[in-house]
């Protein structure tokens, strides 16, 4: 017979939980501290019991151009439909305290919203396979990978064009298959709740075509990478260039968020942080040509936050093109640890109960560091107001 303190499944439930709002508080008030802006990265999947679980990730950017993927949480969506997931999505941004106009980047796994209609880029997957088998062979160089995907690329350009797709979009309406898919059309008009009505018209396609149209074409990948294209055009230069010319997506795109004629005037004097870079005694070897983004932000971090604040438009372009995320890989892992938790023998387990325990695992860190005897309350408080560990002792048999 061990003699020890007893606790209720409500107690243990409610010591989960002032764990999950600590540490949640922690990490969003680390986010909205270090970040001007954000991005999210949304998944769902089926768990064991059946529900559709709802993954947010939120992507952010540091001081020193360190790139944070943070798991938020896990939600169960009672349906997948892009307005369902929409407004899910506001509800748990709204929750967390996240202005959703500071959100600059968006990832979805869309392949279950769209499910039921009719897909009208079915071309698109042979020339791709053929790739990926290309790619998968042991028999491979180095220019052949470089040839084989950007002769892909040049292929989904030209499908891009408008004439082209209008004829891929013809065949597929024309194509027999209303017995398995439905033909394509708009998607239904509805009205946002009042809460999240801000007065102005959604917007609506004029026909199917338009609309299916915008999936297939992805206009942010041009963003950034004419983003890319000034930064390492303006790094490159020889002294005295002059000014560089700034896309005009990005005046569109960017106009509230960065002073042009200044970032115009501080990338004419970009070179300068090369030429420190190389005559500075940290630096193993010169940098001759600067290649990639990455070696710009290790530049400027090196030099320190004197550097970024003279560069500063620089700064906030350079944190912009790292906010925005390429893949959803941190959602699909958090599909494994919703696997480790909720297994059959846990099907039963609440929504609450879950989604703290999956939020305590992912973030270990914050789990180990936080102070039991704060989460629990005043150890000299009674259980019946919110004190844990002055419960009476139990016998345990």
């Amino acid at each position: 017979m061990l003699t020890g303190k007893y606790a209720s499944h409500e107690t243990i439930n409610e010591l989960i939980n002032q764990m999950y709002r600590e540490s949640l508080t922690t990490l969003l008030t680390e986010i909205k501290n270090n970040a001007e802006h954000y991005a999210v990265i949304v998944d769902e999947t089926r768990d064991c019991s059946g529900h559709e679980q709802l993954s947010l990730t939120v992507r952010w950017v540091s001081a020193d151009y360190v790139v944070h993927e943070d798991f938020v949480g896990m939600y169960d969506c009672p349906k997948t439909d892009a307005l369902s997931i929409t407004l899910t999505i506001k509800d748990m941004l709204l929750r967390c305290g996240l202005d959703i106009g500071d959100m600059r980047g968006q990832t979805y796994d869309g392949a279950s919203v769209l499910q039921g209609q009719m897909s009208v880029c079915l071309t698109l997957f042979s020339s791709a396979e053929e790739v990926a088998r290309v790619l998968q062979s042991k028999d491979l160089s180095a220019e052949t990978v470089k040839s084989a995907v950007q002769m892909l690329q040049t292929h989904y350009t030209n499908l891009r064009s408008t004439d082209v797709f209008h004829s891929i979009f013809e065949e597929a309406q024309r194509t027999n298959m209303s017995d398995l898919v439905q033909a394509p059309a708009l998607p239904p008009r509805r009205r946002a709740p009042r809460r999240y009505d801000d007065g102005d018209a959604s917007h609506q396609w004029e026909n199917p075509e338009d609309y299916f149209r915008s999936q297939f074409n992805q206009p942010t990948l041009q963003l950034l990478m004419s983003m890319e294209q000034v930064l390492l055009t303006a790094v490159n230069s020889p002294p005295g260039f002059g000014s560089i010319n700034i896309p005009q997506n990005l005046v569109d795109m960017y106009t509230g968020d960065i002073d042009m004629e200044r970032l115009s005037t501080q990338l004419s004097l970009f070179p300068a942080v090369l030429q420190a870079h190389n005559s500075s005694s940290a630096a193993e070897r010169p940098i001759m040509q600067v290649t990639k983004v990455s070696t710009i932000t290790d530049m400027l971090a090196a030099q320190g936050r004197g550097t970024q604040s003279l560069f500063s438009e620089v700064d906030k372009l350079l944190r912009l093109y790292l906010t925005v995320p390429m893949s959803n890989a941190t959602a699909e892992r958090s599909f494994s640890s919703l696997r480790r938790l909720k297994t059959f023998l846990r099907s039963t387990m609440s929504e609450r109960r879950l989604n703290h325990l999956l939020f305590l695992h992912i973030h270990k860190d914050f789990t180990d560091g936080l102070d039991l005897k704060k989460c629990s309350g005043a150890s000299a408080l009674p259980v019946s107001e919110g004190g844990f560990t002055s419960a009476k002792s139990r016998k345990i048999v």
